[in-house]
């Protein structure tokens, strides 16, 4: 956690508890118009889930996703079935809620299998009565490993993380964390907007230029739209990388610099590895021709009512879904080779477009920012700026700061073993640090109670017409 407080001084901050979390749901869901739980219930159900976190059963740690639901009103605006949507399977005897009732329970639900179903009696002593399958949708939408979603059951979910850890979601949108002692609000996404998003620009130039080559020996002439898309491509693998960084559970560092350049680093271990960079560019461009094709066939031959479509449109269109779907399980693999580079002491170095060029890097500059700042919105504006100590941080992040003052331009991502990920780069004659950075795939904003009453009447109208 950091400390923050004006001129350098430490301010420490009240420790927070499972109560404060439920606090933060019940403001949550009054802002969004709909009606809350009971505050004991909510607390109740929090410490157990907190306390269960704590617990190992036969040396296995308890994670798992809880979903609040009413079981005597289970799902009452189920959408058009799909056999991939998550299905209702309740129990045949409730099971009351302890912490050692939920760390057993928790090994039959792990998080990208199944999650149970709680709610709270008159008494508000929590209990599960049910499970729901296909949550490995939802867990590989959110890291990027899939493209099939649906929304969640529930008036909430509560997932354990670890130990101590405590997160909950409004379907794609995160309310509030809750580390050990501290809560941390939503996270902070970097990636869309501010200055982290302008210092991306050079390294999404080496991408689209990449993206390019592909499409110009396709014949294909993206769209300004379809360039915005192909750019968006290149963020999501940062992300996807990050994420796989952080699954490791040790920590590391990722320093990206425009072009490469020694000054200030000593790298132990030199590879250049650049399939990364290839598969992110081929994952764009088979998006575009695949998309860009599909619109020359409804154009050309759907709409004017044609009775058949030249087989070498359907094959390149097919053609291009299918090198989608291959770069897509090739950046699962590349994400997942980068982040075990991490595990070596030192940052990964990387450049132009994420290619590799080495792991296992010392930083070697030792000048001290004058000052440091906290950012708390991404846009980093003066009054959202908080300073703080650079000594109220550990090693690794000491190094990236140093860095990131000495040489602009650079970013730097810390990724801790409990599992925050700050972003660091300068802005002028500030040294910006985010803390709390948003890597996953979640909603900006928490879904209204209108939008989603006005989306099930949108779905009733079609499917019941």
């Amino acid at each position: 956690m950091i400390i923050v407080g004006p001129a350098h001084r430490v301010t420490y901050m009240a420790s927070s508890y499972p109560r404060d979390l439920a606090i933060r749901l019940l403001r949550h869901l009054h802002q969004v118009g709909r009606r809350p739980p009971p505050l004991l219930s909510l607390t109740r159900l929090f410490e157990v889930a907190y306390f269960a976190s704590m617990r190992r059963d036969e040396s296995r740690p308890c994670t798992c996703t809880l979903v609040f639901m009413d079981p005597k009103h289970p799902d009452p605006d189920p959408p058009l079935v799909r056999p991939q949507r998550g299905s209702l399977f309740p129990f045949e005897n409730r099971v009351a809620l302890t912490a050692a009732s939920l760390a057993k329970l928790a090994q039959a639900a792990p998080r990208y299998s199944a999650a149970l179903a709680v709610f709270a009696d008159a008494a508000h002593r929590p209990f599960a009565w049910g499970m729901f399958d296909q949550e490995l949708h939802f867990e590989s939408n959110i890291h990027f490993e899939g493209e099939v979603s649906f929304g969640r059951p529930g008036v909430f979910q509560l997932q354990i993380t670890g130990q101590g850890a405590l997160t909950v979601y409004d379907e794609k949108y995160l309310i509030a964390t809750l580390r050990q002692d501290s809560i941390a609000p939503g996270q902070i996404d970097v990636f869309s907007h501010g200055p982290v998003n302008r210092c991306f620009r050079p390294f999404v130039r080496h991408h689209m230029r990449s993206v390019r080559n592909i499409l110009r020996r396709e014949a294909v002439r993206p769209g300004p739209f379809d360039l915005k898309t192909a750019a968006e491509t290149w963020t999501d693998g940062l992300r996807r990388l990050l994420l796989a960084i952080r699954r490791q559970g040790h920590g590391g560092a990722l320093l990206l610099l425009p072009r490469l350049n020694w000054a200030g680093l000593r790298p132990k271990y030199v590879l250049q590895y650049r399939k990364l960079a290839t598969v992110l560019a081929l994952r764009s461009a088979s998006r575009l021709i695949a998309y860009r094709t599909g619109q020359d066939i409804i154009e050309d031959y759907l709409d004017p009512g044609l009775d058949t479509v030249p087989a070498d449109l359907y094959l390149k269109e097919s053609i291009a879904k299918t090198d989608e779907s291959d770069a897509i399980s090739a950046e699962a693999g590349c994400a997942t080779f980068v982040a075990g580079l991490s595990r070596i002491d030192g940052l990964v170095l990387a450049t132009g477009n994420l290619a590799i060029q080495a792991f296992g890097v010392e930083i070697t500059t030792r000048e001290e920012p004058p000052r440091v700042h906290l950012a708390t919105t991404a846009t980093a504006q003066p009054a959202s700026l908080r300073s703080f100590a650079i000594d109220s941080l550990g090693t690794r992040h000491r190094s990236m700061m140093r860095y990131c003052w000495a040489y602009p331009g650079s970013v730097g991502f810390v990724v801790s073993q409990d599992g925050d990920v700050r972003a660091v780069l300068r802005d002028g004659r500030r040294l910006l640090v985010w803390d709390n950075v948003r890597i996953q795939r979640l909603e900006p904003s928490p879904p209204s109670w209108k939008a989603r009453r006005a989306m099930f009447a949108s779905w009733r109208q079609k499917h019941h017409a």
